[in-house]
Protein backbone atom coordinates (compact mmCIF):
# COMPACT_ATOMS: atom_id res chain seq x y z
CA UNK A 1 0.00 0.00 0.00
CA UNK A 2 1.68 3.11 -0.66
CA UNK A 3 2.11 5.87 1.79
CA UNK A 4 -0.16 9.15 1.87
CA UNK A 5 2.58 11.87 1.98
CA UNK A 6 0.50 15.07 1.96
CA UNK A 7 -0.29 15.29 5.14
CA UNK A 8 3.02 16.59 6.36
CA UNK A 9 3.08 19.70 8.59
CA UNK A 10 4.09 22.14 5.76
CA UNK A 11 1.21 21.25 3.83
CA UNK A 12 -1.58 21.59 6.58
CA UNK A 13 0.29 25.09 7.27
CA UNK A 14 0.34 25.92 4.00
CA UNK A 15 -3.48 24.58 3.29
CA UNK A 16 -3.94 27.05 6.98
CA UNK A 17 -2.76 29.93 5.25
CA UNK A 18 -4.20 29.73 2.05
CA UNK A 19 -8.12 29.04 3.61
CA UNK A 20 -7.55 31.98 6.29
CA UNK A 21 -6.37 33.99 2.68
CA UNK A 22 -9.76 32.80 1.05
CA UNK A 23 -12.10 33.37 3.90
CA UNK A 24 -10.48 37.22 4.59
CA UNK A 25 -10.78 38.02 1.09
CA UNK A 26 -14.83 36.59 0.86
CA UNK A 27 -15.60 38.17 4.24
CA UNK A 28 -13.10 40.70 5.56
CA UNK A 29 -11.79 42.60 2.45
CA UNK A 30 -15.02 41.60 0.43
CA UNK A 31 -14.65 40.46 -3.18
CA UNK A 32 -15.32 43.62 -4.80
CA UNK A 33 -12.80 45.14 -2.13
CA UNK A 34 -10.15 42.88 -3.14
CA UNK A 35 -10.81 43.20 -6.70
CA UNK A 36 -10.99 47.38 -6.48
CA UNK A 37 -7.82 47.65 -4.52
CA UNK A 38 -5.66 45.00 -5.39
CA UNK A 39 -6.33 43.43 -9.30
CA UNK A 40 -7.45 46.64 -11.05
CA UNK A 41 -4.47 48.52 -10.10
CA UNK A 42 -2.17 45.60 -10.73
CA UNK A 43 -3.45 44.03 -13.74
CA UNK A 44 -4.94 47.39 -15.17
CA UNK A 45 -8.36 45.68 -15.67
CA UNK A 46 -11.96 46.97 -15.30
CA UNK A 47 -14.08 46.36 -13.02
CA UNK A 48 -15.97 43.21 -14.13
CA UNK A 49 -12.99 41.17 -15.21
CA UNK A 50 -11.25 42.12 -11.73
CA UNK A 51 -14.21 40.89 -10.07
CA UNK A 52 -14.04 37.69 -11.78
CA UNK A 53 -10.42 37.34 -11.36
CA UNK A 54 -11.43 37.77 -7.84
CA UNK A 55 -13.59 35.09 -7.34
CA UNK A 56 -11.57 33.01 -8.92
CA UNK A 57 -8.36 33.71 -6.58
CA UNK A 58 -11.29 33.43 -3.65
CA UNK A 59 -12.28 29.79 -5.12
CA UNK A 60 -8.93 28.49 -5.55
CA UNK A 61 -7.52 29.81 -2.15
CA UNK A 62 -10.67 27.92 0.02
CA UNK A 63 -11.25 25.24 -1.83
CA UNK A 64 -7.26 24.84 -2.40
CA UNK A 65 -6.62 25.41 1.71
CA UNK A 66 -9.27 22.70 2.27
CA UNK A 67 -8.06 20.37 0.06
CA UNK A 68 -4.37 20.23 1.37
CA UNK A 69 -5.88 19.98 5.14
CA UNK A 70 -7.58 17.38 3.69
CA UNK A 71 -4.68 15.43 1.92
CA UNK A 72 -4.90 12.02 0.46
CA UNK A 73 -9.17 12.12 1.66
CA UNK A 74 -9.73 14.74 -1.16
CA UNK A 75 -10.24 13.44 -4.85
CA UNK A 76 -6.95 13.13 -6.95
CA UNK A 77 -7.64 15.17 -9.92
CA UNK A 78 -9.70 17.96 -7.83
CA UNK A 79 -6.47 18.24 -5.49
CA UNK A 80 -4.22 18.60 -8.68
CA UNK A 81 -6.35 20.99 -9.96
CA UNK A 82 -6.77 23.06 -6.94
CA UNK A 83 -3.23 22.94 -6.15
CA UNK A 84 -1.73 23.90 -9.75
CA UNK A 85 -3.73 26.76 -9.50
CA UNK A 86 -2.69 27.71 -5.61
CA UNK A 87 0.91 27.54 -7.71
CA UNK A 88 -0.24 29.99 -10.66
CA UNK A 89 -1.81 33.17 -7.78
CA UNK A 90 1.67 32.46 -5.81
CA UNK A 91 3.55 32.82 -9.60
CA UNK A 92 1.68 35.82 -10.04
CA UNK A 93 1.97 37.72 -7.17
CA UNK A 94 5.51 37.39 -7.81
CA UNK A 95 5.57 38.52 -10.82
CA UNK A 96 3.09 41.13 -11.03
CA UNK A 97 3.14 42.12 -7.12
CA UNK A 98 6.66 41.34 -5.25
CA UNK A 99 8.83 42.09 -8.45
CA UNK A 100 7.48 45.04 -9.05
CA UNK A 101 7.45 46.39 -5.78
CA UNK A 102 11.40 44.96 -5.69
CA UNK A 103 9.68 43.06 -2.46
CA UNK A 104 12.36 40.41 -2.07
CA UNK A 105 11.54 38.74 0.85
CA UNK A 106 8.02 38.44 0.16
CA UNK A 107 9.24 37.18 -3.29
CA UNK A 108 10.80 34.09 -1.76
CA UNK A 109 8.25 33.41 0.86
CA UNK A 110 5.78 33.36 -2.18
CA UNK A 111 8.32 31.20 -3.84
CA UNK A 112 8.94 28.63 -1.20
CA UNK A 113 5.19 28.43 -1.16
CA UNK A 114 5.02 27.09 -4.91
CA UNK A 115 7.58 24.78 -3.98
CA UNK A 116 5.78 23.22 -1.48
CA UNK A 117 2.77 23.01 -3.41
CA UNK A 118 4.62 21.58 -6.51
CA UNK A 119 5.85 19.06 -4.10
CA UNK A 120 2.98 17.51 -2.87
CA UNK A 121 1.71 17.41 -6.29
CA UNK A 122 0.73 13.57 -7.40
CA UNK A 123 3.56 12.12 -9.33
CA UNK A 124 3.49 10.10 -12.25
CA UNK A 125 6.33 7.93 -11.80
CA UNK A 126 8.11 4.31 -11.68
CA UNK A 127 9.00 2.86 -8.48
CA UNK A 128 10.52 -0.77 -8.23
CA UNK A 129 8.40 -3.05 -6.55
CA UNK A 130 4.85 -4.73 -7.33
CA UNK A 131 2.68 -3.80 -9.75
CA UNK A 132 -0.87 -3.01 -8.49
CA UNK A 133 -2.48 -4.14 -11.72
CA UNK A 134 -0.34 -7.75 -12.01
CA UNK A 135 0.61 -8.75 -8.28
CA UNK A 136 3.91 -9.08 -8.99
CA UNK A 137 7.18 -7.85 -9.55
CA UNK A 138 8.21 -6.24 -12.69
CA UNK A 139 10.60 -8.44 -14.66
CA UNK A 140 14.02 -6.06 -14.88
CA UNK A 141 11.70 -3.37 -15.68
CA UNK A 142 9.93 -0.41 -13.19
CA UNK A 143 6.20 -0.47 -11.74
CA UNK A 144 4.34 2.84 -12.77
CA UNK A 145 1.93 4.43 -10.71
CA UNK A 146 -1.03 3.27 -12.85
CA UNK A 147 -0.24 -0.41 -12.55
CA UNK A 148 1.76 -1.50 -15.24
CA UNK A 149 5.33 -2.58 -15.76
CA UNK A 150 7.85 -0.41 -17.59
CA UNK A 151 10.85 -1.71 -18.98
Amino acid sequence: MKKCTRTMLPVVLTGILFLFAGVSKLFMMTPSGFAENMVMPVFGVGMGLALLLSWLVIIFEVLGGIALLAGCKFPKMAFKWLVWGLVIIMIASVLFVHAKNADFMSMLKDLIIASILVGVLPKKHCSEGMCKTEEKKCDGGKCCEDGTCKA
